[in-house]
């Protein structure tokens, strides 16, 4: 699955912008960003927002809301957990985030300097779960030592947990100083990929209108696909931002006609890969290039050495499936969980429906998770000294399941605190063959 944030554009509303995630898509978590300048003189405007909504957003985060500890209670949302992190010896600043009451939260103190922050763990399913931290960055603060305080905050957490920043941090992605370009090489080299670039802010003075950009969202979420978008919504002076990721739903065998078998020779691929002149990547500054160069080479290498051919499935309910942990009473289960998707998707209002959905959809994610885990344990431990049966088993890892190409690089190199330069020493010092075969895969 690409990790990369997928902005949308051009949504006048969360409604708007739901519509314009691909229909088969299962959403995992929603969430909302707004830079309110007073929740109380915008807190009807909020209420009036999350009322109109189809469908409750997770998480609703709220910066700058100019109140104090003493008054906070008063600005319940009905659905939500309030949690907050505000000023108390002077005005302005301060952080709100609302948690739908069904999502278990637990708050990370980390206190800062140069920026406010409330940081929680999300457990978002049984399966899934963030570190979401929003932050807001006053613009009285020194950006040069915000940036390197940022770094500080985000390393905390491991490179391989899902974790979403939203906030505002007053820093332009419309205009080019150094610190800008510090802010993203930071963000880039922790594995945040950028879901904003559109405006946030549109301001009027004296006639003269000013854009920027300073409201942002920068996501890593590995197996699941995120989603961004700012809103044509104002509350205040800026437009609100929005994300969420989820999955495509699987359908399983019986939705794939002629599926096509794909086999690799393994001498071509190595040799595709040992052509690479890998010492261009000294010569590149940003991980995300470095990151780019290396797929372009593995992928080249795949579709050179690769040999498709169509090959049909056998019946709906055989006993014979091309993914070994897949069998009928798993069918049956998707079936019966698509029906439930289906009857809820014309029914959005019945919490009945939406419960067995859901219940069910945990139900095989489980079982699917358990028998992938113990097939692939059995089949390394069968295997383990045979280098091409290894290989076929991490190409089925890399394409069949669950893992992208970016994804095995990023775990490969353990990238948490490396440099560009070290990156590009591995690969001008050590052999493709040796990164390939050194992989570890949990």
């Amino acid at each position: 699955m690409d990790i990369k944030v997928q902005e949308i554009f051009n949504c006048n509303s969360a409604n708007h912008f739901f519509q314009q995630i691909p229909p088969k898509t299962s959403i995992h978590l929603s969430c909302i960003h707004f830079n309110i300048r007073s929740l109380i003189k915008n807190f009807t405007k909020l209420q009036q927002i999350t009322h109109t909504g189809n469908s409750p957003l997770d998480l609703i985060i709220l910066t700058e809301v100019g109140i104090s500890d003493s008054i906070v209670n008063l600005y319940n949302l009905p659905g939500y957990k309030l949690y907050s992190q505000l000023r108390s010896s002077r005005k302005g600043g301060g952080i709100i985030m609302y948690v739908r009451n069904h999502i278990k939260f637990t708050l990370i103190e980390h206190k800062t300097k140069t920026f406010e922050n409330l940081t929680g763990y999300l457990k978002i399913d049984s399966h899934n779960n963030a570190i979401v931290s929003a932050i807001y960055r006053p613009p009285s603060t020194n950006k040069s030592v915000f940036v390197s305080e940022l770094a500080n905050h985000i390393a905390k957490f491991d490179l391989k947990q899902n974790l979403l920043l939203i906030g505002d941090t007053n820093i332009n992605l419309k205009e080019s100083p150094a610190y800008k370009d510090s802010y993203l090489r930071t963000l880039s080299e922790h594995g945040l990929l950028c879901g904003i670039t559109d405006y946030t802010r549109i301001e009027t003075k004296k006639d003269l209108i000013t854009k920027s950009c300073i409201d942002h969202i920068f996501a890593r979420f590995p197996t699941l696909q995120p989603f961004a978008a700012v809103l044509d919504v104002v509350l205040a002076d800026h437009r609100g931002i929005i994300f969420t990721c989820g999955e495509e739903l699987f359908r399983g065998p019986k939705c794939i006609q002629g599926v096509q078998k794909k086999t690799i020779n393994y001498d071509i691929f190595y040799k595709e890969l040992k052509s690479v002149d890998w010492t261009k990547t000294t010569s590149m500054d940003s991980p995300n290039d470095i990151l780019s160069f290396i797929y372009k080479a593995f992928d080249n290498a795949d579709k050179s050495a690769s040999n498709i051919k169509a090959s049909q499935l056998p019946g709906r309910y055989s006993k014979h499936f091309t993914i070994p942990w897949i069998d009928n009473n798993i069918t049956r289960l998707c079936d019966k969980r698509d029906k439930l998707y289906s009857d809820w998707k014309n029914n959005l209002s019945n919490s009945k429906i939406k419960l067995e959905y859901n219940k069910i959809r945990n139900k095989i994610h489980k079982i699917l998770e358990n028998r992938r885990n113990n097939y692939y344990m059995q089949y390394i431990s069968d295997n383990f000294k045979n280098l091409k049966k290894m290989y076929t088993i991490l190409n089925q890892m890399l394409g069949k399941v669950t893992l992208s190409f970016d994804t095995a690089i990023l775990r490969a190199f353990d990238a948490q605190g490396v440099t560009t330069k070290t990156i590009a020493d591995n690969f001008t010092n050590n052999s493709v063959y040796l990164l390939i075969t050194s992989i570890n895969y949990e």
